[in-house]
């Protein structure tokens, strides 16, 4: 059957190629994992921030370590180690880029993990668990969209039929109609003809 005898309705509703389907299946995988990553970012961020804002205690506690992120607005990280009565060590995510190694400063640290803490004049993490909200229902909205085209649309049944000689039976009377030709007689057609002579 050439593409002649499909109908344009058919032709537009195909569904897609096999590496067509590979590449918007893979799309939809990336588009996925980007969608339960952003929700763990806001789970842990927000249980963290919560568990400092319910037990946490402000201790000091002293600077070893900075790295400076300042591209793309990232956080910096900075090692601390917290003094008594709850010492420890704790990396602590902050937009403050005015803390030099050495420094002395409060922070807020989970008594019964003193890996958890954050800088006291920080305050509630915004920026780190609103972002991750806003940005995950449209990660997975275009999840969605990219398995559809993954799916893909096939042609309906109606379109199928229609301009084939195999179901529809109209392939020939169309060819017929485009070239002024006339239709080839039937097998049922010739069958009577030869009857009756």
């Amino acid at each position: 059957m050439s593409d002649t005898d499909v109908s344009p309705a058919a032709r537009g509703s195909r569904a897609p190629s096999r590496v067509a389907r590979t590449g918007w299946g893979l799309l939809a995988l990336v588009w996925i994992g980007l969608t339960v990553w952003l929700l763990v970012q806001f789970v842990a961020t927000t249980w963290n921030a919560g568990v400092l804002l319910v037990r946490g205690e402000v201790v000091q506690a002293t600077v070893v370590e900075v790295d400076l992120r300042t591209r793309f607005g990232r956080e910096d990280e900075l090692v601390v180690t917290t003094g008594p009565p709850h010492t420890g060590r704790a990396e602590i995510a902050t937009y403050r880029e005015d803390i030099p190694v050495g420094a002395v400063v409060p922070v807020v640290v989970d008594p019964d993990d003193t890996s958890r803490a954050s800088l006291a004049e920080d305050g509630w993490p915004w920026y780190a668990t609103l972002f991750p909200l806003f940005m995950a229902p449209l990660a997975a909205l275009a999840a969605l969209l990219t398995v559809g085209r993954a799916v893909g649309d096939p042609a309906p049944d109606g379109d199928r039929a229609s301009g084939t000689g195999e179901t529809g039976g109209t392939g020939g009377t169309d060819r017929a109609r485009d070239t002024g030709t006339p239709p080839a007689p039937r097998a049922s057609e010739e069958a009577g003809s030869d009857g009756r002579g």
